[in-house]
């Protein structure tokens, strides 16, 4: 008898932390696709001149010793979250 309520009370554990899961991921996702957008729009504001945003925008980061990954990141969150 005891076994099965702790069975019961284990499936209820995992019904909570299998929601909380899915409630983090898809928050996740969300934030995700923002990023992308605003890189999109980054990019697609700056065709006309490429280089220029890169000699201004990428460079100095990746001289400060930032990744390009991390340098496009720090771009976008500048975008988001503006001063």
């Amino acid at each position: 008898m005891k076994d099965r309520k702790f069975r019961m009370n284990r499936s209820t554990d995992t019904k909570v932390v299998s929601k909380d899961i899915r409630e983090r991921l898809e928050f996740i996702h969300k934030d995700m696709d923002l990023k992308l957008q605003t890189l999109a729009n980054v990019f697609s504001m700056t065709k006309d001149y490429p280089e220029q945003f890169h000699q201004l925008y990428v460079q100095p980061l990746l001289e400060s010793g930032l990744n390009l990954e991390d340098s496009l990141e720090v771009l976008v969150e500048g975008v988001i979250l503006p001063n």
